[in-house]
């Protein structure tokens, strides 16, 4: 069995699923019931669809893995007893495609050129998630997917690190050691395109002051934060909120975590690095 016949396959058991066994009378079953009109429309499109495209070998294996991915987020969904929406996200209309198609089509030509296969999960959690969460809006989600284009895993990783500081400690500023390896230095460009000026998924958070007496004004206005880009005080933003649940990032493995925390503090310490085929850094030329 080729690539194309195992997405094929996994499209075809989207078309069917829930089908089979809604007459049980089970929680999951009748849940799985009233998607299967919607899981049919979208996946009888995409088999239509992949037909026509010609794919890579990777393509076509990365399309399978999504699709794979896709079904367990789903099935996630539906042990919950959760519902798919019925809001018109997947009606079609006579001058164009439903917004489902749109948002499942553009998740599908993102997985064929991104080039971090550990993204793949999370892609497919965000296909889940916009069937299943009305709230999510057409131009939400595909803002949701050109966000996660644009990252890298890392930086995904990022996402869920600064949510896990009390098993992750991190540097309590972002002063540069004399010295560090390469990947530290990569590490933390990798978090400062999230923050201040840049992405702004994360921020700073800032001490609490204490109001002045009898309700007036302060003598003076407050200072500009001090501790921007500290990886101590980093707290995600609503758009980085955002995408964390709606992709499920929190089960981003801790062994993924772990080397981004002690990347940091490499480059908070200034451990120079002892691979001599790997010149460190050095932040005083």
């Amino acid at each position: 069995m080729t690539r194309r016949d195992d997405i094929t396959a996994v499209l075809a058991e989207v078309v069917a699923w829930g089908g089979a066994g809604a007459a049980t009378g089970s929680t999951v079953a009748a849940a799985a019931g009233a998607a299967a009109p919607v899981a049919s429309r979208i996946g009888t499109w995409a088999i239509d669809e992949l037909a026509t495209r010609v794919l890579s070998k990777s393509e076509e294996r990365k399309v399978a893995t999504v699709l794979d991915y896709m079904r367990e987020a789903i099935d996630a969904y539906v042990a919950t007893g959760a519902q798919m929406r019925d809001d018109g996200f997947f009606d079609e209309t006579p001058d164009a495609r439903c917004d489902g198609e749109e948002v499942f089509e553009g998740v599908l030509i993102a997985v064929q050129r991104d080039h971090e296969e550990k993204k793949l999960a999370y892609y497919a959690r965000l296909i889940a998630s916009v069937a299943y969460l009305s709230w999510i809006d057409a131009e939400t989600g595909r803002r949701v997917l050109r966000l996660t284009q644009e990252l890298s895993y890392t930086q995904l990783a990022f996402l869920a690190l600064v949510t896990k500081r009390d098993r992750f400690p991190l540097p309590p500023d972002n002063t540069a050691g004399r010295t560090m390896s390469w990947y530290a230095s990569s590490v933390r460009e990798a978090l400062d395109d999230l923050g201040y000026g840049r992405k702004e998924l994360v921020y700073a958070k800032q001490p609490e002051r204490d109001e002045p007496a009898g309700g007036g004004f302060p003598e003076s206005i407050d200072p500009l934060p001090t501790n921007i880009g500290f990886p101590a005080d980093l707290e995600l933003a609503n758009i980085g909120k955002l995408l964390y649940g709606v992709m499920g990032l929190s089960d981003i493995p801790d062994a993924d975590l772990a080397p981004l925390a002690a990347g940091l503090w490499d480059y908070y310490n200034g451990v120079p690095s002892q691979d001599l085929a790997e010149p460190a850094v050095d932040h005083e030329e």
